[in-house]
Order: C-alpha cells, then sequence, then structure tokens
C-alpha cells in the first residue's frame, strides 16, 4: 500500500473503530476491537475473516434505464427480462423508488447516503475524500470490495487521489468517466497525433490504475461483459477465503450510445435499447448464476435498481412506462426508478410496494443487515434504515418525503406522499422552466403530472415549505461541501456550546454568550417554542428591547427568528430554564443592511431566561391545521379547544402565520389576524395589520376601526411602537379621505 492508500485507511479506521457494533443474530451491542474491525483496511490485499453470517452484498447499477424496459414494470418493447423478472418474484419490487436527477449525483447520493447536494458532486471533479462511502464502511469491518463497472464520481482528475481504490474499494475496472465518451475516436474533430483518448481502466488498493484499452465504440459494446466476468471472478476468490464481499456492478447500459454485446447486436428486432436490454438481463443473469453456484445465495443481499431514469437522447431514447420525463429532469420519469432487493429468508418473496423508498437509503439499511454501526455521525445522513420495512416487520416505509435539487442548492420539487409539489416545472432537460413555476399534483391520480391542482389545495405549500425549510436548517449545521473542493477537504469547525457558569463560549459566527444559570428542563429542537423573558441593550447600557418591564414574554421558534440567529450554533445545549447573556454585533442579527436604530460599531447583549420550552402554541395549531387541510377547518378545530386560553399566544406568532396563510390563500390573512384578536385584544400590532389587510381589500370602515384601536393602544414605549404609531397614523388620514 502506497502512502496515500495507508493513510487514507487510517483516517477511515480513526473514525470507526470504536464504535459499537450489532454481532450477527445477536441483539446486545458489542464492542469491536480497533485491530479487529480495521483489518481489512489496514493490510492491502487481505481481510480479517469475518463469519460466514455477516452477508454478502451485491449492488448492480444500471445507467439510465426507465420503468418502461423491464418486464417487471410492465415493459412497452416486448424484450424478454427473464432473469430480472425472476429476481423480481424472488424478492421485494418497488414501485415508488426515487433517485437524483443525473449520473453523477446519483452515484454520490447512493454510495455515501447523503442528498449529493450535501456532497459537492459535479461532473468535472466528483466526491472529495472526505466522504464516506459505503465500500470504505464495509471494508473497516472486514468486507472485501470491488467496483467493475462505471466510476463517475472522481471527476476528470480523478487520477489525483479520486479513483474507485481511494474510496474504499479494494479493486476496480471499468470507465472512469461516462458511456459517451466511446464517440470519442469517431467525432470528427478527434486527432491521434494530438488527442488522447479515453481508455478502459483497472486497478488495485495501494497501486496506481493502469490503462487496459481504448474505450471506443467496439469496446463500448463488451465492457459490461467483461464486468460481469471480472465480479463473478472477484466473488469465487472471496467466497474461497471465507471473506464477506461487497460487489458494486455499475452497468454502462443502456445510457448513450446504447450498443449491446455483439451476442444480441440486431437480435430483439427493438432496435438498440431492445437489444441492450437483453444484454443487461443476461449479464443480471451471469452475477445471479454465480451467486447460486457458489452456495451463497441465502447469505447474499441482491440489490438491482438503475441510477436514473430514461435515456432521452434520440435515437437512444428510453422509455419512461406510465411516468413522464426523461434523466436530467425531476419529472417522475426521470427520478423514479425500478429497483429490485432479494435476500431469501429475510425479505419475503414476491411483495411489492409503493412506499416511498429513496437511493440514499441504501447505506443505512446496508449497516442495518450486516448488523454494524458504521454509518458516519460527524456530517449529515439523509438516508433511512429501511430495514424492518423490507423484512415486512412494518407496512410502511420510514421515510414519507424526499427532496429533488438540480444545480445550486435550491429544491427543485419536493415529494409527500402521493403529493409532489414543483417550485419551478421544467419538464424536458435544458429548456427553461415553464411558467407557472410552481405546480402541484396528486401523483396517485395524476401519475403523468399533467394537471396542476396547486390552487385548489393551498395548503400544500406549506407542507413543502416545511420539509425545505427542515433541510436548510441541517445544512446550517452541517455546511454542504462547496462543488470542486480540493482535497483534503476540512467541514468548517463548529464550536458547541458548553453549559459551565461563567464561561465565555465563542462560535464561529462571532456570537458568544455565557450561562448565568443551568436550567434543567427539556432541550429545544428546531420547530419547537420558546417563551423567553430578557432584556435587550447596547454596549452602553441603554436598552432597546425590554420584556421584563412590559411583562410580556418573547415567543421564538429556533430556526426562524433573525434577532438571535447564531444561537443556533449551540442550541442543542440549552435547556428550560437557563440564563444567557449573548453579545453579538448588529449585522449577525439583523443582516448587513443593519437596522437603523443601533448606532455604528455598537454591540448588542441579549440577556435571556428561557421560562418555557412548549411543543404547542396557537401559531403552531394552526400551522399544522393549515398543513393538513384548508384554514377554516384549522380555525375551527382552534375554536373547539376547552382550554384554547392556555395555549401560548403571542402577537409575533399570529403575524408571522397571518403572512404564511395570506401568501398561500389570498384573504387567508385577514381571518387568522381576526382570531388572533379574539384571543389578543389589547395587540396594537394585530389591529394595525388587520386595518392593513382590509385596507388592501377595499373594506375602507372596517380598516378604520381597526387602525383607531391600535393607535389607542399604542403607547410608543419603544422606538419601533413609535414607528408604528407614525404609520398608523398617516393610514388612518389616508383612510378618511378615502371614506369621504
Amino acid at each position: 500500500m502506497n502512502a496515500t492508500g495507508h493513510l487514507r485507511s487510517r483516517r477511515v479506521c480513526a473514525k470507526l473503530r470504536r464504535l459499537p457494533t450489532l454481532a450477527p443474530g445477536n441483539s446486545r451491542r458489542r464492542s469491536v476491537p480497533a485491530h479487529t474491525a480495521c483489518r481489512g483496511a489496514w493490510r492491502s490485499g487481505s481481510h480479517g475473516h469475518k463469519p460466514r453470517a455477516w452477508p454478502n452484498i451485491v449492488l448492480i447499477f444500471p445507467d439510465n434505464l426507465g420503468w418502461g424496459e423491464v418486464g417487471a414494470y410492465g415493459s412497452v418493447r416486448g424484450v424478454p427480462t427473464p432473469r430480472i423478472d425472476r429476481l423480481a418474484s424472488e424478492g421485494m419490487r418497488l414501485t415508488n423508488f426515487n433517485v437524483e436527477f443525473s449520473c453523477t449525483v446519483s452515484r454520490a447520493a447512493l454510495l455515501t447516503g447523503r442528498y449529493a447536494v450535501r456532497t459537492g458532486a459535479v461532473q468535472n471533479s466528483g466526491i472529495t475524500q472526505w466522504e464516506i462511502t459505503i465500500a470504505e464502511a464495509l471494508k473497516s469491518v472486514g468486507y472485501a470490495t470491488a467496483l467493475f463497472g462505471k466510476w463517475h464520481i472522481g471527476g476528470i482528475n480523478w487520477q489525483q487521489g479520486r479513483a474507485p481504490t481511494n474510496q474504499g474499494f479494494d479493486e476496480w475496472y471499468g470507465i472512469p468517466m461516462t458511456s459517451n465518451e466511446a464517440q470519442t475516436t469517431t467525432s470528427p474533430t478527434f486527432n491521434p497525433a494530438t488527442m488522447e483518448p479515453p481508455y478502459i481502466w483497472e486497478g488495485k488498493a495501494g497501486e496506481p490504475s493502469r490503462k487496459v484499452k481504448v474505450f471506443d465504440l467496439d469496446s463500448r459494446r463488451t465492457v459490461d461483459r467483461e464486468a460481469a466476468e471480472r465480479g463473478i471472478a472477484f466473488m469465487e476468490r472471496s467466497v474461497k477465503t471465507n471473506t464477506p464481499f461487497f460487489l458494486y456492478y455499475p452497468v454502462t447500459q443502456i445510457h448513450f450510445p446504447t450498443l449491446a454485446h455483439p451476442d444480441f447486436a440486431g437480435k430483439t428486432g427493438a432496435g438498440d435499447i431492445g437489444d441492450s436490454m437483453a444484454d443487461v438481463d443476461y449479464n443480471t443473469g451471469l452475477v445471479l448464476d454465480a451467486i447460486r453456484r457458489l452456495g451463497i445465495e441465502q447469505n447474499t443481499i441482491v440489490i438491482w435498481c438503475s441510477d436514473n431514469g430514461a435515456e432521452q437522447r434520440r435515437p437512444w431514447r428510453g422509455s419512461s412506462g406510465p411516468w413522464n420525463g426523461f434523466y436530467n429532469t425531476v419529472m417522475e420519469g426521470g427520478i423514479r426508478t425500478p429497483c429490485i432487493i432479494r435476500w431469501p429468508g429475510r425479505i419475503p418473496a414476491g411483495r411489492v410496494s409503493n412506499e416511498i423508498v429513496h437511493q440514499i437509503d441504501v447505506f443505512p439499511t446496508l449497516a442495518a443487515a450486516i448488523g454494524a454501526d458504521i454509518v458516519p455521525k460527524d456530517r449529515a445522513i439523509d438516508g433511512v434504515n429501511q430495514l424492518p420495512f423490507l423484512e415486512g416487520r412494518q407496512a410502511k416505509s420510514n421515510r414519507d418525503s424526499v427532496i429533488f435539487i438540480t444545480a445550486g442548492t435550491q429544491p427543485r420539487a419536493v415529494k409527500w406522499m402521493d403529493w409532489k409539489f414543483h417550485y419551478a416545472f421544467q419538464p424536458e432537460a435544458g429548456a427553461p422552466a415553464v411558467p407557472p413555476l410552481m405546480r402541484l399534483f396528486n401523483l396517485r391520480s395524476d401519475p403523468k403530472e399533467e394537471s396542476d391542482i396547486k390552487d385548489a389545495n393551498p395548503w400544500a405549500q406549506s407542507v413543502m415549505d416545511r420539509i425545505v425549510a427542515e433541510f436548510a436548517a441541517t445544512a446550517e449545521r452541517y455546511p454542504h461541501v462547496p462543488p470542486n473542493a480540493p482535497d483534503p477537504y476540512t467541514p468548517p469547525q463548529r464550536v458547541e456550546a458548553r453549559r459551565i457558569i461563567g464561561e465565555t463560549v465563542t462560535t464561529p459566527s462571532g456570537l458568544s454568550y455565557v450561562f448565568t444559570k443551568l436550567g434543567q428542563g427539556p432541550r429545544p429542537q428546531t420547530g419547537d417554542l420558546m417563551v423567553i423573558h430578557g432584556i435587550g441593550r447596547f454596549t452602553d447600557g441603554r436598552e432597546f428591547w425590554n420584556t421584563r418591564t412590559d411583562n410580556a414574554p418573547y415567543e421564538y421558534t429556533p430556526g426562524v427568528d433573525r434577532v438571535i440567529r447564531g444561537f443556533e450554533e449551540g442550541m442543542r445545549e440549552v435547556r428550560e430554564g437557563d440564563r444567557i447573556v449573548i453579545t453579538m454585533k448588529p449585522e449577525l442579527a439583523y443582516g448587513e443592511k443593519g437596522n437603523r436604530d443601533i448606532p455604528p460599531n455598537a454591540t448588542l447583549v441579549f440577556d435571556y431566561e428561557i421560562l418555557a420550552v412548549r411543543t404547542l402554541s396557537i401559531a403552531r395549531l394552526l400551522r399544522e391545521g393549515m398543513a393538513a387541510g384548508p384554514l377554516d377547518e384549522a380555525l375551527a378545530r382552534a375554536r373547539s379547544l376547552a382550554n384554547l386560553k392556555d395555549h401560548y399566544v403571542s402577537a409575533s406568532g399570529i403575524l408571522s402565520l397571518a403572512g404564511s396563510a395570506n401568501r398561500r390563500q389570498a384573504g387567508d390573512g385577514e381571518k387568522v389576524l381576526a382570531f388572533g384578536l379574539t384571543l389578543l385584544p389589547d395587540s396594537y400590532q394585530l389591529h394595525q395589520a388587520l386595518g392593513r389587510a382590509q385596507s388592501q381589500r377595499g373594506a375602507v370602515a372596517d380598516a378604520i376601526r381597526s387602525y383607531e384601536g391600535a393607535l389607542r393602544l399604542n403607547t410608543k414605549k419603544t422606538d419601533a411602537a413609535r414607528r408604528d404609531f407614525e404609520s398608523a397614523t398617516q393610514a388612518l388620514a389616508d383612510l378618511r379621505k378615502r371614506g369621504s
């Protein structure tokens, strides 16, 4: 093993050596000694022997293969796929298996258990060595690992530390980038005297990869057969040494140019794609036959799934079956793919499920299957363990939503249960999004995503927004790896709050705080509601915000309020009953634009006492009701509560909810404000906001009464209140002119 490989293995082992694991067949946790857990990673070409009870894993991953190509999924070409269909009958067939929208990001998500945007994966640079793949995790506990087929997450400079052998694979054979490079040598612009052709490569851990042969239109036809044969030889060697193995077989078909092995070229009568699909089925059969011949069928997990939806380029246009769209879009035809999982004796044969599963679930599910705690804990992992669902111990998947992100970091669509919300509807890859950009579909009644029902279901966006907000909150805690990040990559350091009386803790964002009292109550989580008493002041002693004097508690929802933004960095260490003095610069609290009430170079000091952590406020109750149905129903349920007055309610919470309601449906904000005033009749803010809403819809007389109430209640104790008073006075004068 060379120095780079040695250090790489040491890094993986250092993260995993003391993790608790679950012994096969034993419900009690045990600790695996470091020398045992990492033996396979430390010795080049050898692995510590593991009990045969540890299952082997074979992951077959075809490229750009849509629903309409597989017999078990309703093949439209009539090309028989008997080996894949038999696999489906022997295992579980998923009909709502979701993937990322394109090749590189799909492979990154599959192998890391993370949405690809977190990894910074892009085609030209791939993923950093900091990412931990399934192969690395399995290798750390003694698995033999190999990749035969298409890599495509190492970037164009993959030889500089981003080969498969740098990401946990003991050996590999195949293409480092993508299948369309096979067209290079036949391109009119290709000059063999000055340009190097693409190659098929092979490599072993600790050694440089080496060229095997030119990757052209001829070798493109045979690379998958060669990969299958090498995979079989790898399984044979592993069984001979009694070593559990992970075989990753990322098939290059049916990505363009879709040219089948000579054994199948022109044989099906269904064109190049039909011939290539027969080729894929045959190669799948070779691997499955070898598993049976080696006597390891009962102890081998086989996963067969596609990286993306149907190929779209003519003349090699694939079939998306019942869905619209192709890969490189987030239409169902681009992100819903076939997936079959077989594990005899553990996963009941012949099951079919439409429950939502995502490729990021493969990593944690395999970790659970082998009974080892090998999923990294120092980063955001989006995948969930689906083993109880797959084994039939529960009827439902462990996830009910997925997020789809294309270029950048902004979500393109969210799927929740049977609903799918597009933030920017783009039915054709490479074409601009089509207005109206935001669209909602029910995939059970409208599988082709043709009838937008967003306006008829205004509640839906708040549900999708909440899913996106929860994802964004984790991205704040664990920042995304930037695209094109070089190796070695080091994530930004986070400083956790240490709950020690009198000790000042400073976070990376420049916020500092000190505990003066340690509480013992519950810890707030993002989305919970905190009731706070506190004083805000400048360092010169002048107070600008004082809830103690007004005897009005302040409602704070972690992850939402801007005034104490940055406090999130230590939020998990805070408890109900804590008292914290927080110091920050104005730009941290109010953004770069600042606040005109804050003098230049001032420092803000907040003295907080957390009175309560509550999971239900009136605003939250209504928000959850709106997510489940119409606002009127949510308001009716709230009014029916016998103890309505006992629930916490604040003007800020009602104002925020009114804004959300109005964005969802014009006029709903006014309903929320009117309801809020039945609980907070002395709130000048609610009177003023209601007057503004009434004025906008032309109810002048109602608006005048609301503004008069606001002016009567506003005591002008703060600068903000004085500004509100002036604004209300002017608005009232304007309304009286309109009324006359």
